[in-house]
């Protein structure tokens, strides 16, 4: 966790791009099956465990993954650890998830604010990418892109417009 929250802090304060991904079991049967999906976890800048079942098949392989790193659990070590706050911007999930999400951060004043939020609803990659969408975010100015469409999905959405994207960090999270 601490290194994880390292790397990010670091990312954000040299504004160096940092595509997170959160793989557990699932994302490893889908990547066997999906090269898309599988190409964008291998793109990751970052990839940390979410699921004990890739620490324990790591641990048998003799590969050095010491931990469980959730990316909620992430979050809240940013969220209690940034010493300068990093904004969010929360783009999908069920409707009015993200602005709630968003009012939630700047309630509690941690290391954490909402920079903003969107819930693009129901569509294609392409109809949830249009230019008004994409300014929204970059005028934002947000650290962090939480993007909640599903694990393939926002993958998808994330390689499909992540050129269009500032924000030092990318993430896809569950909805």
């Amino acid at each position: 966790m601490q290194q994880a929250v390292l790397h990010l802090q670091d990312a954000a304060g040299q504004h160096k791009r940092c595509f997170l991904s959160t793989p557990n079991l699932n994302f490893a049967v889908a990547c066997r099956s999906d090269p898309a999906f599988r190409d964008s976890v291998l793109q990751s800048d970052l990839v940390i465990a979410d699921g004990m079942p890739l620490v324990w098949i790591a641990w048998l392989l003799n590969i050095p993954i010491r931990e469980r790193v959730s990316g909620s659990s992430l979050m809240e070590s940013l969220r209690q650890t940034s010493e300068q706050p990093l904004s969010v911007y929360f783009f999908g999930g069920p409707d009015g998830a993200a602005k709630a999400a968003c009012e939630q951060l700047n309630k509690s004043g941690s290391g954490l604010r909402g920079a903003g939020f969107d819930s693009p609803g129901f569509g294609s990659v392409e109809e949830m990418s249009t230019p008004e969408t994409i300014r929204r975010i970059n005028e934002s100015r947000a650290d962090f892109l939480v993007v909640a469409l599903g694990a393939r999905k926002g993958k998808a959405w994330i390689m499909h417009n992540r050129d269009r994207l500032p924000p030092p960090y990318l993430a896809t999270l569950a909805p």
